[in-house]
């Protein structure tokens, strides 16, 4: 599911409608409100970057795949360069980093793709044997023993 946006103010509201109604019909809504957060950090950072360069087109892409449980967001814009001019554009990446499993930058054939994935599947670490009923995962010490 995609959406070409302007970059305007009124980007950030139309994307995280579309990511709400994607998330909703794909039976992921778990996801949303981590999604809504790296949606807004993605399409504002890129909104932001792309007004102060008034030579490229003012339109960015945003894209939403899900695979079984997982969501892949991809915000396309039209700049080649990606690294954060000011610290605050670098937080909103450190918040992406955070509630993401993955995210990268990749070139496009007009500019770039910031992408993020998120998982409604168990982390790996959880999928061993269970812990005994004492929630430790080693044997009981008897009383006196130390």
């Amino acid at each position: 599911m995609g959406l070409t946006l302007p970059a305007s103010e009124t980007a950030s509201i139309k994307a995280r409608q579309l990511t709400y109604y994607a998330l909703m019909s794909w039976g992921l809504g778990r996801l949303y409100s981590d999604a809504r957060i790296i949606v807004t950090a993605l399409v504002d950072n890129t909104i932001k970057a792309v007004t102060l360069h008034e030579s490229v087109s003012s339109e960015i892409g945003l894209r939403l795949r899900a695979t079984g449980r997982s969501l892949m967001i991809e915000v396309e814009d039209p700049l080649a360069e990606w690294l954060p001019r000011r610290i605050d554009e670098a937080m909103e990446l450190r918040f992406i980093s955070v509630l993401s499993d993955d995210w990268d930058i990749r070139p496009s054939t007009t500019g770039k793709i910031v992408w993020a994935t998120l998982s409604d599947e168990p982390p790996t670490y959880l999928s061993g044997a269970p812990w005994p009923a004492s929630g430790e995962p080693w044997q009981e010490r008897k009383r006196g023993t130390g």
